[in-house]
């Protein structure tokens, strides 16, 4: 439940997304931790593809994508093809935005009724831009090291001559590629990673794409730390400023984590984890039938936390706290605390901790209601962002209190752009998770998973930044395997995957 806290204070933390063909998304430094069940799994997105391929015999897997620049809809996945040998593996997977090929065709039947039906269909089946590629490919160098790749083009349009220019000639449009490369190696205790990243998506913690163009990273972790204790060391670099992927929120303010320029960071944390309360009943008890998950089938209630440190020193970069503050700065000027090492001094450092519970009823072998899950988790970035962010927010309560007419989600809006114009980092808002999970027939279960923004002072108003819906289902026939349907309508994405090892 905790393991993922650390790993959100840096720069290449995982959140599942189908904005890529790779199905993975990074999140921003120092953001919330990715939520449920679009945390990352322990399959690639063409290791995934490849088993409901050949073991479930499913031709494509369908996903739902919203492109920012033309829409999207329903797309479908495959992989086209894959080779392999002992230490390595490759493989070629392909998109079909068929959503977006069904409403061209509709629309070409209201504007052209006299060409053949399949003559159109022919004509927008071969358009470059309903197609994505993507390549992957992994290799074991040595016993403790592995290099992995990934390259995806978004269309393929830029493959093709798509337009003439004044003198007649054809040009080849941009290609929209991205890319990514790392390079890990596996000591006894620690884990040393090189990643370089062209063009890659990012997302904040209220859902939101950026496009980073070049960053690279390096970073030594420890892997099997005692007493719960773990940390983490790094150097990061973005080269050029990223952009906003929507166009129509582009005047969102640039978040602290995606500023260009070049810091260190290191962050050390503690975590225990508590079982307050476990059925030993039902464990020891001789089972009737067999669990649909016997990850699902423990009963029980614990509780955790974590509480850790981090040291950030800027080695360069851009006018960083102006481009956050949206005014020049002074030397001399007072900034918040969290913006300090932007303004001007090179290194800062921080509090963060997460304390959370989840609550497990039901041994999820009978066909109906067998299997309850409630969990929460409340996140706190930065102490003195929150410290900055709560004392700006008791100045503010008098004046929101004051506008009668105003909703209590008005209000909290109007102090978050308030936080924001003043330069708040919105680290200092504390996020909630939450999660509930119930069986409703046999091996199918629904779940809900939610993020709120709290306010720093008024802790009964809070604002959905995220929420995710979906239906697992168990597959006897792959042991601790089920396959996953979740949707967000916050993020606008969907997708069905196959998960292993977990609950």
């Amino acid at each position: 439940m905790m393991k993922s806290i650390l790993a959100a204070q840096f720069w290449n933390q995982e959140v599942e997304s189908t904005q890529s063909l790779n199905a993975v998304a990074r999140t921003l430094p120092s953001e919330p931790p990715p939520i449920g069940m679009t945390q990352p799994t322990k399959l690639c997105r063409a290791q995934q593809l490849l088993l409901l391929q050949r073991l479930l015999a499913v031709p494509f897997t369908p996903s739902y994508a919203v492109d920012n620049d033309e829409g999207g809809g329903l797309v479908l996945d495959r992989v086209i093809s894959s080779a392999g040998g002992l230490d390595w593996w490759a493989t070629l997977t392909g998109r079909l935005r068929a959503q977006r090929l069904l409403c061209r065709g509709k629309e070409h039947r209201r504007s052209d009724k006299s060409g053949s039906e399949e003559d159109s269909f022919a004509k927008r089946l071969v358009d470059p831009s309903l197609y994505a590629l993507c390549g992957s490919a992994r290799a074991r160098l040595s016993a403790s090291t592995i290099l992995s790749a990934c390259g995806e083009l978004g269309s393929l349009k830029g493959l093709f001559p798509c337009a003439k220019n004044e003198d007649g000639v054809f040009q080849s449009g941009i290609l929209p590629f991205r890319g990514r490369a790392s390079l890990r190696h596996k000591f006894d205790r620690h884990q040393l990673t090189l990643e370089t990243a062209f063009h890659e998506r990012c997302v904040d913690r209220e859902a939101h794409y950026w496009d980073v163009p070049r960053a690279v990273s390096l970073d030594l972790a420890s892997v099997r730390a005692p007493a719960g204790i773990r940390y983490r060391v790094g150097v990061h670099k973005i080269s050029e400023a990223v952009q906003s992927c929507d166009k129509s929120r582009s005047a969102k303010p640039v978040p602290q984590g995606a500023l260009p320029g070049t810091r260190a960071q290191a962050a050390m944390s503690i975590e225990r984890e508590i079982s307050v309360w476990k059925d030993r009943a039902k464990l020891h008890e001789k089972k009737a039938r067999r669990p649909y998950n016997l990850f699902a089938a423990r009963p029980q209630i614990t509780i955790g936390g974590i509480v850790g440190g981090l040291v950030s020193m800027r080695l360069w970069a851009v006018d960083s706290a102006q481009a956050v503050l949206g005014r020049p700065v002074h030397k001399l000027q007072l900034v918040p605390a969290s913006l300090a090492p932007l303004a001007g001094n090179r290194v800062s450092a921080d509090l963060f901790a997460s304390l959370g519970a989840t609550a497990q009823f039901g041994s999820f072998e009978r066909p109906f209601l067998d299997h309850t899950s409630v969990g929460f988790r409340v996140d706190m970035g930065a102490a003195t962002a929150f410290a900055a962010a709560a004392a700006r927010s008791v100045n503010a309560v008098g004046e929101n209190d004051l506008d009668v007419g105003r909703s209590g989600q008005e209000q909290a809006q109007k102090r978050s752009r308030s936080l924001e114009s003043e330069g708040m980092d919105q680290r200092g808002y504390p996020m909630l998770a939450v999660t509930m999970q119930q069986q409703v027939a046999g091996p199918v279960r629904a779940r809900v998973d939610a993020r709120f923004g709290l306010d720093p002072v008024r802790v009964g108003r809070a604002r959905m930044l995220e929420a995710t819906y979906g239906v697992d289902v168990a597959l006897a026939s792959m042991g601790a395997a089920k396959l996953v349907i979740w949707y967000s309508p916050t993020r606008r994405e969907g997708m069905a995957e196959l998960r292993l090892l977990e609950r």
